[in-house]
């Protein structure tokens, strides 16, 4: 029972949307059943000829005065028929009640639906037994007229013919005949193949009997079975086939479901409701038509955001070519060029040392463009996690101006600081490092020669905030948002990855921080970031 149960979850979990969008038809066809009840029943009759009739049964049209109906009574039964019947009201009874061998069927047994239109089959239980039909017969109380066609369907007699004695003794022996008397005080009654007079719903229910060709309702839950089999198959038309073919697919199942009703409406008196199975594979279609376009219109964003990445991707591509070609390269060639002017003067202390001063640059640049890659590779393989201790950013703020120091002296720029007591924070030591070294060495960087940095820390709030101030070149508000991208770099002939800004912004974040810069052409930059408490 596990296993079919896990299997049934499996096949669910494969076909989720499929199976959702099938499950919202079914139940929708459901309530189609209880809305359109009996009124599609009587389309059978609107789109079939005329059927063939029990040749037992005649009607004899005579006029509604008692004379007349006592010679035409007379006259049928010299012929000796079968059955004598007369459709009366409780009026016609009292003309009638003299006739003799005339069984008189009351009329208000003709019971109509709600709508008017009479569909039930309802037959005295007396005329069982003198058509010597079994009572054990069954006929639902739910059992509708199989009518045989519009007025006129049953073979027919006229007064005039039976008087003039133009009818073959013949033609009516040991048949089943019904008076249609003229001028009847009441309209005929409306049925779904029209109005009829009450000898002809009559016939129609005598010939039912008879014949057993009655109409029956198929059981419920053979109509939901077939729901289901239409969504199933008109939404897997729907998915696996281009809309046109789709549609032909639609006009098979749907001719099909129609000839499946007549078929069965006429060979084995069976009612299904075919109106519910046509608004059922419309809505159905529709229903997934609407999903398929859904689909496609997601498919074809989603390709055009991969076409996107792609280019970006090419970009980047482009961008790391460029980083090994010239950025690793250049650093590399400088800290070459450097051991040989050292080899070459090794006998002068002080080229010597500033050579060496020179090599460790080189390598600490080196190394900072290195560890950038490193982290980029991580970010992009998920494989970034964060190592938090308890440290002072004062602390840290302190050894970053240190590590800096010769790179600020080169230029002649000094560093300042306000750093106000702070409490110690969990952070990523080495990540708040990095920030530091790569604010701090912009700063210097993209700063004239003789000019001062300002470094401050504050807290604020709930937010411990960390301020780098330079007074360079400044950067205009349209580059104030690209500066944070990665390989992201304002002037192409400007040394560095682009990677910097990129990684401060991402570990920040990280940190669940924020960045932020003030800045203006010719007014110097103000960058930096905030971390919660």
């Amino acid at each position: 029972m596990n296993k079919l149960f896990s299997s049934f979850k499996t096949l669910y979990q494969k076909n989720q949307s499929f199976i959702n969008r099938v499950l919202i038809c079914w139940f929708t066809g459901i309530t189609f059943l209880f809305i359109f009840e009996l009124k599609n029943y009587d389309l059978h009759f609107s789109w079939r000829g005329k059927q063939v009739v029990s040749p037992d049964i005649a009607l004899a049209n005579i006029p509604s005065s008692h004379e007349d109906i006592l010679r035409a009574v007379g006259e049928l039964n010299k012929m000796n028929p079968r059955l004598i019947l007369a459709p009366v009201s409780r009026r016609e009874s009292y003309i009638l009640s003299d006739a003799p061998n005339v069984i008189l069927i009351p009329r208000k047994g003709f019971k109509p639906d709600s709508d008017g239109v009479i569909r039930s089959l309802h037959l005295p239980k007396k005329l069982f037994e003198l058509l010597a039909i079994p009572t054990s017969l069954d006929v639902a109380d739910t059992a509708l007229i199989n009518f045989r066609g519009a007025t006129q369907s049953f073979p027919e007699v006229h007064y005039f013919e039976l008087m003039n004695q133009k009818i073959l003794p013949s033609t009516l022996r040991k048949k089943i005949v019904i008076l249609n008397l003229q001028d009847q005080e009441s309209e005929p009654f409306a049925t779904p193949v029209g109005d009829l007079g009450p000898a002809e719903i009559l016939a129609n229910m005598i010939d039912n009997v008879l014949l057993e060709r009655w109409i029956k309702t198929v059981p419920f839950f053979i109509n939901v079975l077939l729901l289901l089999a239409l969504a199933m198959g008109v939404g897997a038309t729907v998915l696996a086939f281009p809309t046109n073919i789709a549609l032909v697919g639609l006009f098979i199942i749907t001719t099909s479901i129609s000839s499946l009703c007549f078929f069965v409406f006429d060979q084995f008196y069976y009612w299904l409701p075919l109106s519910v199975f046509l608004v059922h594979i419309c809505f159905t279609y529709f229903v997934f038509l609407i999903y398929k376009l859904g689909k496609k219109e997601q498919t074809a964003w989603r390709l055009e955001k991969e076409t996107a990445n792609q280019k970006e991707m090419d970009e980047l591509k482009r961008n790391f070519l460029s980083l090994f070609s010239h950025d690793l390269k250049t650093p590399i060639a400088k800290i070459l060029s450097q051991v040989d002017v050292v080899d070459r003067d090794y006998q002068n202390p002080e080229k010597v040392r500033s050579g060496l001063m020179r090599v460790r640059r080189y390598a600490y640049e080196l190394n900072q463009h290195v560890r950038n890659i490193i982290k980029i590779s991580q970010i992009e393989s998920n494989r970034f996690e964060l190592k938090q201790e308890n440290c002072d950013l004062n602390t840290l703020i302190v050894q970053a101006i240190k590590t800096l120091q010769p790179l600020a002296d080169e230029k002649h720029i000094s560093i300042t600081t306000q750093l106000e007591p702070l409490f110690t924070l969990k952070l990523d030591k080495d990540l708040l490092q990095q920030i530091l070294l790569n604010i701090i060495e912009n700063a210097i960087k993209y700063s004239p020669a003789n000019s001062p940095i300002h470094v401050s820390s504050k807290e604020e709030s709930d937010f411990v905030i960390v301020c780098v101030k330079d007074h360079g070149k400044g950067i205009s508000k349209e580059d104030q948002q690209r500066i944070w991208e990665k390989f992201s770099r304002l002037n192409e002939q400007n040394e560095g990855t682009g990677l910097g800004l990129f990684l401060v912004k991402y570990f920040v974040e990280v940190h669940g921080g924020a960045v932020f810069i003030n800045s203006a052409i010719g007014q110097g930059s103000e960058i930096g970031f905030r971390l919660p408490i």
